[in-house]
């Protein structure tokens, strides 16, 4: 059971312990969940707020992007990145949870 349910949250990072429940057919408690991630050093953390891109900021950043579209890859390198990470138009409606 504890392999199919780690394997289960690794691949479904943002599942809630009930869908988890539900996927699997689990009859254990949300406490017993619980300990099996603690025993695996898997954490339950909060994920950050998108940030929120008007139809303006998604033109402007297209447009940036089309205008280095051939760049050769040493020019590529000299642009400075910040982390990378998703971005999508519109707000989260409720926070989310992530394993």
């Amino acid at each position: 059971m504890h392999i199919s349910f780690i394997r289960h949250v690794c691949l479904n990072l943002k599942d809630t312990y009930a869908q988890c429940k539900s996927t699997l057919g689990l009859t254990c408690s949300k406490s017993t969940m619980k300990k099996i991630f603690l025993e695996n050093a898997i954490e339950n953390c909060m994920t950050k707020r998108r940030p929120f891109l008007t139809e303006k900021h998604a033109a402007r950043r297209l447009a940036w992007c089309k205008a280095r579209r051939g760049y050769s890859v040493e020019e590529r390198d000299m642009v400075a990145r910040s982390d990378e990470c998703s971005v999508e138009r519109g707000r989260g409606k409720r926070d989310e949870w992530l394993f």
